[in-house]
């Protein structure tokens, strides 16, 4: 993975984008995975923030 600094990433946005394009890739294991955590969110195992507060609260707990 390349380093971008934020100067260069604001002076070649569709160079950037294009980068990322090239770089995602959805793997038959990742695919899996992503599957596993949609069935987790509606079965309601998982963690869901409202606010700030929350979100800032569930990070200290980890």
């Amino acid at each position: 993975m390349d380093a971008l600094s934020v100067r260069d990433y604001r002076n070649n946005l569709a160079a950037s984008f294009d980068c990322a394009s090239e770089n995602l890739t959805i793997t038959p294991a990742l695919q899996k995975r992503i599957e596993e955590a949609e069935k987790a969110c509606r079965e309601g195992r998982c963690v869901s923030c409202s606010t700030i507060e929350e979100l800032d609260s569930f990070f200290d707990s980890l």
